[in-house]
């Protein structure tokens, strides 16, 4: 396992002598050394990995970007791209992977909530800096259209030819409490009548007074 310390110094010799392991052990042998990747990429503190990776340009022309996407494949390549892009920044890394979460059909909520949760307040600070930097948009007003887009699935199941029930209970009862308030704010706004109105509207019986429980107070 990983035993990173983060207080350590960084040792610009130690850094040389990591960058020709890491060059050794990959784009200077036929297959690659996982081992000594493993040894160096779990344990140097990011400091030191970024002096790391500098010797490693020196040494071999390339990025160590550019070496990992030769040299590995699958999700290792993915684990050791992740941490290099941390060692550069790792609140664009957050900001990266909260922009893949909010787009395409749907939102990766497991990722939505880690990340936001899981950050220490300054640090999710330099990761809202970071996103705007890099996508010209705030990540509050991001979140809020990834409520709004459920607002509106919401909408396309209670209005037309009867009820979409699987969209239904599939956004309703897989949403956290604070998000489920979001999308109930949205929906108001986008269309000025409350969630809980327009399916008590479309719904009836035990399964109406089950959905709207499950909404909340409106």
């Amino acid at each position: 396992q990983g035993a990173r310390d983060e207080e350590a110094g960084v040792d610009a010799a130690r850094a040389a002598e990591s960058a020709q392991q890491l060059y050794d052990a990959g784009e200077a042998k036929w297959g690659t050394d996982e081992e000594v990747f493993n040894k160096i990429l779990a344990h140097e503190s990011f400091a030191q990995l970024k002096l790391i990776f500098e010797e490693y340009k020196n040494i071999a022309g390339r990025t160590i970007e550019q070496a990992i996407k030769a040299e590995v494949d699958g999700e290792l390549k993915d684990a050791y791209s992740a941490i290099v892009e941390c060692v550069q920044s790792a609140p664009a890394w957050f900001a990266r992977r909260l922009r893949a979460a909010m787009q395409g059909l749907g939102t990766d909520d497991t990722t939505l909530i880690r990340v936001l949760v899981s950050r220490a307040e300054v640090d999710l600070a330099a990761i809202k800096r970071e996103y705007e930097a890099l996508y010209d948009k705030t990540l509050e007003s991001e979140i809020r259209n990834a409520a709004a887009w459920f607002a509106m699935r919401l909408r396309a199941a209670t209005q037309g030819a009867g009820t979409d029930d699987g969209c239904l209970v599939r956004v309703i009862c897989s949403r956290a409490e604070i998000d489920l308030n979001d999308i109930k704010k949205e929906y108001e706004r986008l269309y000025d009548k409350t969630l809980q109105s327009d399916i008590e509207g479309e719904t009836s019986g035990d399964y109406k007074r089950a959905l709207v429980a499950l909404l909340g107070p409106a």
